[in-house]
């Protein structure tokens, strides 16, 4: 497999001031990279130095086996798109005009689309489920909405590598997953690299097979999510005093201070409403022990305590 870019001793930040310094790795063709850590650790610096926006202070990128000081601002746009998590206004554009702007690296000398700017324009938007949209004013959009013809918008540059600062950001976890998705199978399905930062854990421990980590005063770290949660590294990168890290789900959950102790008499075969109920009692501030002056029955209709029947959680945790 020949490579997409190469990153030899690189060092990038603001003026002078190096946030990121000797960093060497590659990125290969069809592969969906996740870069995470905290605010103000440089992962939007760096994404906007691999993709032209920001000067390479120290060490060299190629792309294609070019320097990418070496290309002109047309021909890097053919090799890179790049898309920033900020919202946008553009009163009364429409969405296909703005995806017609997404095209402008291939049109001609007087800006005209032809036959394969359509074909890719249509075919983009078809991938993300926007066809719907085309005529619509983009201000009048909704923020998931927005946020795809954005993608859309920087898909149909059609670049071998493309760059995502936190496309997930102003949406909520349907969304978010939605999109993950699309990145996911748009990448396999054109053999395109996606770089896309992210402070989801869940998402790209359910979604993405390769990740970049930083943290302060550290190297970059390139792994999988699943061989960060075997080597007990999580925490170390994502911990807080408040949050416990589960091995077993992959999952922070809260640090309960417990107030109360209740018992449990289950009497169904249902484990999901068991589950769900000694969670919901959990954090609520009751310990669940084996055995207590306080028992609450679980059938599959129904919650019973101190002889009261309850048919929701929601009926029942007022009375605890």
């Amino acid at each position: 497999m020949s490579v997409l870019l190469e990153v030899k001793n690189l060092a990038c930040g603001h003026g002078k001031l190096a946030l990121l310094k000797n960093l060497n790795f590659v990125i290969n063709p069809g592969e969906l990279i996740c870069l995470m850590g905290p605010n103000g650790c440089g992962k939007t610096t760096l994404l906007k130095t691999l993709g032209g926006l920001r000067e390479v202070m120290q060490g060299t990128v190629w792309i294609n086996g070019k320097n990418i000081l070496d290309y002109n601002a047309s021909e890097l746009s053919k090799k890179i798109s790049y898309l920033l998590t900020n919202k946008i206004s553009i009163p009364e554009i429409r969405v296909l005009e703005l995806l017609k702007i997404g095209r402008s690296p291939y049109s001609n000398f007087f800006g005209r689309l032809g036959k394969n700017d359509v074909i890719v324009i249509r075919r983009v938007m078809d991938e993300l489920n926007i066809l719907a949209l085309m005529d619509k004013k983009f201000d009048e959009l909704s923020d998931g909405q927005k946020q795809k013809v954005l993608l859309a918008r920087t898909l149909v540059q059609d670049t071998p590598l493309v760059i995502l600062d936190e496309p997930t950001t102003f949406l909520d976890i349907s969304k978010k997953m939605e999109m993950i998705k699309l990145l996911k199978n748009y990448c396999h399905k054109y053999h395109k690299a996606i770089l896309f930062s992210s402070h989801d854990w869940d998402l790209v421990l359910e979604m993405a097979n390769k990740m970049w980590i930083f943290k302060e005063g550290e190297h970059l770290i390139h792994t999988t999510p699943e061989d960060l949660v075997l080597n007990e590294q999580v925490e170390h990168y994502f911990g807080h005093d408040s949050f416990n890290f589960s091995k077993d789900t992959g999952l922070f959950n809260e640090s309960r201070n417990y107030f109360k102790k209740i018992s449990i008499d289950s009497h169904t075969h249902d484990r999901n409403k068991i589950k769900w109920t000694k969670h919901a009692l959990e954090k609520k501030g009751h310990e669940i022990v084996a055995t207590g002056s306080r028992v609450l029955q679980i059938f599959d209709d129904k919650w019973v305590l101190e002889n009261q029947n309850y048919f929701s959680i929601e009926e029942l945790l007022p009375n605890l």
